[in-house]
């Protein structure tokens, strides 16, 4: 179970990251909000993210049995990740409109 909630783990941190990717590349010269809809959101990328969202629920769950309840810090450092990709992407496009 422990190999099957890596696996998990890490299907639910690609689908996360290509809907992140697709909303930054489709949202280009617009800030992306943390807490509602961006501009654009592109085709998918909701169950892309919900997908992701159950993967990283169901792999802490498999990884909790071996690993204890700490397990849940590493998909949640994932979307820290996340939140940081987007903070560069809000400056990057911040920037630009200030030149």
């Amino acid at each position: 179970m422990v190999f099957l909630g890596w696996i998990v783990l890490a299907v639910g941190a690609g689908l996360l990251g290509r809907s992140l990717w697709a909303t930054l590349r489709d949202n280009p010269g617009r800030t992306v909000p943390y807490n509602r809809r961006p501009g654009v959101v592109p085709r998918g990328s909701i169950l892309w993210r919900s997908l992701g969202v159950a993967m990283f629920v169901l792999s802490a769950v498999l990884l909790s049995a071996e690993y204890g309840p700490w397990i849940v810090v590493l998909p949640l450092g994932v979307v820290l990740v996340g939140f940081g990709a987007i903070v560069l992407h809000n400056r990057r496009v911040g920037q630009a409109a200030a030149e």
